[in-house]
């Protein structure tokens, strides 16, 4: 494993001399290191300190993996991210299985620490120095573990204790060898039980909600009952106004009956009238002409005056 920046003063490469990384990489870099190395020599994984000093004997070896760890500097608006990467695959004599130990490294240990991923390959990781100074054998990964400034990832990285267990986690996992999971337990019983709160309070917002769909379907029901109430007295109602209307248009017919009746007899009455008024016409002609000398008065004709008088003819 390689401490990114540490070797800054007595780096063979005159151009690399000074070049600390982000501001406070160096520290994190070499706390989570000294950490992971912790746990991988308790499950007795072979660490050397890989931080190149010109030595002509690195190449003399060849070695299941070889890590340089460093730290990003901070993206503005990208809520902190890192990545893995490997040596470009023309210069690389274990490219195949470089490429494997990178994803698989990233896939572990971003998601354990809760730093997003995005890649920012670019020459300085595809060339990183080292890689000229490793045996062809040997798989080669160089992670920026998060950007150090950031302000999201910097509280994480900053826990060096964590970062640090999880990338020898990351680096366990890739050479196939068991994780030990122990210290996990307290964190999956902590997961269970926050689970279980929230569930509990899912539990009871269910109930209140139950209780008050049920006292708005009792209610709903009341209103149904009382709805089929009203519209059977209005039926019933509607029932009698059909026999009174039937009633009222029985005696309409009869009263039409009535009136028809009074109609002839108005026409009676007419004719009755119209005879009288012909009548007492001729009859005052009569008396005309009898005070002129005209006419004698019959007795007959006393007699037809006399009931005139008293309303007849």
């Amino acid at each position: 494993m390689q401490i990114g920046h540490k070797n800054i003063k007595s780096n063979c490469y005159a151009l690399l001399r000074g070049s600390t990384g982000a501001g406070g990489e160096v520290e994190i870099n070499t706390a989570v290191v000294n950490e992971a190395v912790k746990h991988l020599l308790g499950v007795e994984v072979k660490v050397v300190d890989a931080n190149y000093s010109c030595d002509p004997t690195s190449l003399d070896e060849d070695w299941d993996l070889f890590i340089a760890v460093h730290c990003d500097m901070d993206y503005a608006n990208d809520k902190g991210s890192g990545f893995c990467d490997f040596p470009e695959p023309s210069t690389d004599g274990a490219t195949k299985e470089s490429q494997r130990c990178a994803k698989s490294i990233q896939d572990y240990f971003f998601p354990k620490v809760g730093i997003n991923v995005k890649s920012r390959s670019n020459a300085n990781t595809k060339f990183y120095y080292m890689w000229k100074s490793i045996s062809e054998k040997t798989p080669c990964v160089l992670i920026e573990m998060g950007q150090v400034k950031d302000p999201h990832d910097s509280v994480i990285l900053k826990d060096t204790a964590k970062t640090g267990k999880a990338l020898a986690e990351a680096i366990l996992v890739t050479l196939g060898l068991p994780v030990d999971t122990g210290d996990d337990c307290a964190v999956i019983q902590a997961e269970l039980d926050s689970m279980r709160d929230s569930r509990n309070k899912w539990k009871t917002k269910c109930e209140e909600q139950d209780r008050e769909h049920t006292a708005d379907l009792q209610a709903k029901i009341k209103h149904i009952e009382e709805l089929q109430k009203t519209v059977a007295e209005l039926g019933a109602q509607i029932t009698l106004n059909t026999g009174a209307n039937e009633a009222n248009l029985k005696e309409i017919v009869l009263l039409r009956g009535v009136v028809e009746v009074v109609k002839q007899e108005q026409g009676v009455i007419r004719e009755l009238l119209d005879a009288s008024l012909k009548e007492n016409e001729r009859l005052s002609k009569l008396l005309t002409k009898c005070r002129d000398g005209q006419a004698v008065i019959t007795d007959s004709f006393i007699e037809r005056l006399v009931k005139f008088l008293k309303g007849g003819l």
